[in-house]
C-alpha cells in the first residue's frame, strides 16, 4: 500500500475517497476493489497560515530577488490546492516549448510525489492536493497514466508530461530533458515585443508564494487556479505559434512569479523596458499601491512570456482576439550599450516609473 491507497482523517473528519480514486477514478493500483476496512487509515491536521505584519517595500526588491534565487521551491503545506494546481499548470506550460509536432490531446501525464510523511500537515496537504488536482484534471480533460511516490526531506510534486516525440522517465533526476524548440533566452532584437499571457483568469495574490515564504508572511490568501478550458485555449494558440516559428523565445511563469521568470529570460546579457500599468488596470489593481504591484510582480498566477517580432504583432493580436484570450504587451528587450557590464530590467507603472535596475543585485551575484 502507498499514500495513494489509504483512507484519510483530516482535522477529525473522515474522507470518502482514496487519493488514487480522486486522481484516476481507479479503486486500487491493481484495479481490484479493496474493502474499506482493509485500507490503512492515516490521520493528520491542516496547517493554519501564520499571520504577520510584514509589509512589502519596493526598495527591498534586490534583496527579495537574491533570496528567491537561493530558495528551493517546495510544495506549500498551507495552501495545497493552489500549490498542486500551479505545479500542474506550470509543467503543462513547459511542454509548449518542446520540439516536434503534437497536440494537446496527445500529452500523457505522470505524477510523482516526493513527500515527508512525518511533517505536521504533510498528509493532510497530500490528500487536499490530490483532491484539488482531481477536479483540475477533469477541467483540463487530462488523464493520469501513472502515479508514484517516494519519501523525501521536502514535500514536492513533479508532474511529468510525455509527447509522441519524447518520453520522460519516472524519476526527475534521471529523466531525459526533452529537446526545446523555443529558446529560453531573449534574442537581442530591440524592436521585438515581450508579451505576457496568463494561463488562468484568476486574480493575483501572494498567499503561498515564494515571496511570502522568504519573507515569513502567509500573504493574502492563495491564487485560485481552476479554469481548465481557458488554459486549453491559450495552449492551443501558443503551441501553434511556437510550431510556426512566430515565438522567438519564451519562458513559463510559475514559482516566484513574473520577476523570477524575467530573471531567467534576460539572463546576464540582456535587459528589458517594461510597463505593467495595462496589466494592473485589467485586474483592477492600484498602480500607486506597493502591495498591489508586488502581487503582479511576485504573485504566482501560471502564465507564459513570449518574445515576438514587431511584424508579427498584428497576427498575434488577431489570434488572441479570435480565441478570446487575454495578452499584455509589456515592452521590449534592452541591449546593453558598449561598456555596460550589468543588464537592467526597468519596470514602470504609469504615471511614475519607480522600479529601475531591479535585477542588478541578482544578476551580478
Amino acid at each position: 500500500m502507498t499514500l495513494f491507497d489509504a483512507l484519510y482523517v483530516i482535522d477529525g473528519v473522515p474522507q470518502e475517497d482514496t487519493p488514487r480514486n480522486l486522481l484516476t477514478g481507479e479503486l486500487s493500483a491493481t484495479g481490484v476493489e479493496t474493502a474499506r476496512e482493509e485500507l490503512p487509515v492515516l490521520s493528520d491536521e491542516t496547517v493554519d497560515p501564520h499571520l504577520s505584519a510584514w509589509t512589502y517595500h519596493e526598495c527591498d526588491i534586490p534583496a527579495y530577488l537574491e533570496k528567491l534565487a537561493a530558495y528551493p521551491y517546495p510544495f506549500s503545506l498551507r495552501y495545497p490546492a493552489s500549490s498542486a494546481r500551479l505545479s500542474l499548470a506550470s509543467a503543462l506550460a513547459d511542454t509548449l516549448w518542446r520540439e516536434g509536432h503534437f497536440t494537446y490531446d496527445q500529452l500523457r501525464l505522470g505524477l510523482e510525489w516526493q513527500w515527508d510523511e512525518k511533517a505536521l500537515g504533510a498528509l493532510a496537504a497530500f490528500y487536499q492536493g490530490c483532491e484539488a488536482l482531481g477536479e483540475y484534471l477533469e477541467s483540463l480533460r487530462l488523464d493520469v497514466d501513472h502515479l508514484s511516490h517516494r519519501s523525501n526531506a521536502l514535500c514536492e510534486l513533479f508532474p511529468q508530461f510525455s509527447t509522441p516525440q519524447a518520453t520522460q522517465a519516472s524519476v526527475p533526476g534521471a529523466q531525459r530533458v526533452p529537446d526545446r524548440k523555443t529558446p529560453a533566452r531573449l534574442f537581442p532584437q530591440a524592436d521585438s515585443w515581450l508579451l505576457y499571457l496568463p494561463l488562468d483568469p484568476c486574480r493575483f495574490s501572494l498567499g503561498g508564494s515564494l515571496l511570502s515564504k522568504v519573507c515569513g508572511n502567509a500573504g493574502d490568501g492563495p491564487v485560485e487556479i481552476g479554469d481548465g478550458d481557458y488554459l486549453m485555449d491559450v495552449y492551443e494558440i501558443v503551441r501553434e505559434m511556437v510550431e510556426d516559428g512566430i515565438v522567438l523565445s519564451g519562458v513559463t511563469v510559475g514559482r516566484g512569479g513574473l520577476m523570477t521568470a524575467l530573471t531567467r529570460w534576460c539572463g546576464q546579457t540582456l535587459g528589458a523596458d517594461l510597463d505593467i500599468a495595462p496589466l494592473m488596470k485589467a485586474y483592477d489593481l492600484s498602480e500607486m499601491d506597493e502591495t498591489d504591484r508586488a502581487r503582479v510582480l511576485f504573485g504566482e498566477v501560471p502564465a507564459v512570456l513570449l518574445q515576438i517580432r514587431d511584424e508579427d504583432y498584428d497576427y498575434v493580436d488577431a489570434q488572441c482576439l479570435l480565441q478570446d484570450v487575454a495578452y499584455y504587451a509589456l515592452g521590449h528587450p534592452v541591449i546593453s550599450a558598449e561598456g555596460d557590464t550589468v543588464p537592467r530590467i526597468n519596470i514602470s507603472h504609469n504615471p511614475v516609473p519607480v522600479l529601475s535596475s531591479l535585477l542588478q543585485a541578482l544578476i551580478s551575484r
